[in-house]
């Protein structure tokens, strides 16, 4: 032991052996698992009451720290590799970014539902305890209430992917066509600037799909919660704090394609839903799950009144997507 510690009056202990810190803010009960299965059959109910349609399984629910995130992310960027069909010739500049992307992601990242094709892995929906504690803590709210909204809001993804397996298939295929068009444009004599046209074309139809995707999970999470919740809803989406912060496919495409601006655009998504549901209620807005012909198209999502002039009238009973 040295002098300085013997000056300072304490016995020392080697770290492995000190007892870990507890945050001096309100936390999350220990068995909080449970009670994020309740909120999502809740969820699932409420969804399935106002669509007509409910998901077949469901996947796993785990509340997890950043450590496990990070891993989860890791995973999602490994899996990207081989998504386009063949290995990327850029593998170990993706495997790092994402690594990166995972990390800086895992310090704010509230929840997260991860599809089985962006990681069969690590398929499921992933709640962040000490993130939601500490964002709770920053807000003056309870973590029970934070928490609520964000498993609200990840839910309703999680209701999206596996009530309309369609959605995995079609976004998987985007991807992967935009990865060949990326790599293709590398190749020796090809046409750059054309590929290049195509590239951006095919991500701005993402970028839409993606905002409805988003905006959708925002305008049901708040639509069947409480007011306290609804309240908290508009809080953070004054602040552009969305409980899911964008999904870390919308991160990798972002960085990977050199797009400026958010990709996760949930005032369009959120916007364009509203007014859909204006327009003709749900029986409307739950064309937008007929298939991808169904889905906005970027001028769409800027005036929704193309899409609901394209789509016309509701169908009398909407076909279970499949």
């Amino acid at each position: 032991m040295s002098s300085q510690s013997m000056s300072l009056g304490r016995s020392w202990s080697p770290p492995w052996k000190r007892a870990p810190s507890v945050p001096a803010y309100p936390t999350l009960p220990q068995d909080y698992n449970l009670k994020v299965i309740q909120l999502i059959n809740e969820q699932i109910k409420k969804l399935t009451i106002a669509t007509g349609t409910a998901p077949l399984v469901l996947p796993r629910s785990l509340v997890v720290d950043r450590s496990e995130m990070v891993q989860v992310f890791s995973s999602i960027t490994e899996n990207l590799n081989g998504i386009s069909g063949r290995p990327t010739k850029h593998r170990y500049i993706i495997n790092q970014l994402g690594k990166l992307i995972g990390k800086a992601m895992s310090r704010n990242v509230l929840g997260l539902y991860v599809p089985s094709w962006q990681s069969p892995r690590h398929a499921g929906l992933f709640v962040v305890r000490s993130v939601i504690e500490e964002k709770a803590h920053q807000l003056g709210v309870t973590p029970q209430l934070l928490g609520e909204l964000v498993v609200n809001h990840e839910a309703t993804h999680l209701w999206q992917f596996t009530a309309h397996p369609w959605l995995n298939a079609h976004f998987r295929s985007q991807l992967a066509s935009v990865i060949k068009m990326s790599e293709n444009a590398r190749v020796p004599g090809a046409d750059t600037e054309e590929m290049a046209v195509k590239v951006r074309q095919s991500v701005q139809r993402m970028q839409a799909e993606m905002s409805l995707i988003e905006g959708y999970a925002d305008f049901m999470a708040a639509r069947f919660a409480s007011p306290r919740i609804q309240q908290l809803a508009a809080v953070l989406d004054d602040r552009r704090e969305h409980p899911g912060q964008g999904s870390f496919l919308q991160e990798v495409i972002k960085r990977l394609f050199g797009m400026e601006g958010k990709l996760a655009q949930y005032h369009a998504g959120n916007a364009f839903c509203t007014a859909v549901f204006a327009a003709g209620g749900d029986r409307l807005l739950n064309r937008v799950w007929e298939g991808p012909a169904a889905l906005p198209t970027p001028e769409e999502m800027a005036k929704p009144s193309l899409w609901i002039q394209r789509m016309g009238l509701p169908p009398a009973v909407l076909p279970r997507a499949s």
